[in-house]
């Protein structure tokens, strides 16, 4: 980090609820992606940030899809119809284009903050 920026706050994770939920232990996801349990703990934790890899990995490991991993914990529903193709879409985009996508979306969004 950059002295004197801002702190980014990380983004909410749901990589631990997903193994719970799934009724696995760290020590079996952990041999199942292999990764030490170590670094899987700091991954659940926020501790060490994930890379597309790990995600994909830990998605196929607990039978989910990545964006459900860092988008909704396993209790909540999915998002459907239009909402899901809105989504997959997001998830689809450049992360350069990101702020873009959400500006835009904002303006469509009635009573919303413009940026």
């Amino acid at each position: 980090m950059v002295k004197g920026s801002p702190k980014r706050r990380r983004r909410k994770v749901f990589f631990r609820e997903w193994r719970k939920f799934r009724r696995l232990t760290q020590k079996a996801v952990a041999e199942r992606i292999e990764m030490s349990g170590a670094n899987l703990s700091r991954l659940e934790t926020g501790k060490q940030s994930y890379t597309q890899a790990n995600l994909e990995a830990l998605a196929f490991a607990l039978d989910c899809e990545p964006h459900d991993l860092i988008g909704r914990p396993p209790t909540a529903p999915p998002p459907e119809g239009e909402r899901r193709e809105l989504f997959e879409v997001i998830e689809g985009l450049p992360k350069e284009q990101l702020p873009q996508a959400i500006s835009i979306i904002r303006v469509l969004t009635p009573g919303s903050k413009s940026g």
